[in-house]
């Protein structure tokens, strides 16, 4: 299902869009709407190949939290904001 939009292009944008979508004979919302689809692919894509690398990276990465795939959440939200409110406390105490 298509779902309207609008947008605000410069005028040169459009007379582009225009003149490729004459000469690729489609219409400019068609043009439009294949380019932003193979931008997106490409975003998936390079978001997938830079977790791959970061896989790969992983049995070079030391560390001594041994339960992380179990508390992967405490380690990323909780133990961050703990940690900084300890050092505000620190500071405080000062």
């Amino acid at each position: 299902m298509l779902q309207r939009t609008n947008i605000y292009l410069p005028t040169d944008l459009i007379n582009l869009l225009k003149q490729k979508a004459t000469k690729e004979n489609v219409t400019m919302a068609e043009l439009i709407r294949k380019v932003l689809k193979k931008e997106a692919e490409n975003m998936k894509g390079n978001a997938a190949s830079s977790l791959l690398a970061l896989a790969r990276r992983a049995p070079e990465v030391k560390s001594s939290i041994k339960d992380l795939s179990k508390k992967h959440d405490y380690y990323l939200y909780v133990e961050p904001h703990e940690r900084k409110q300890r050092q505000l406390r620190k500071k405080k105490s000062k």
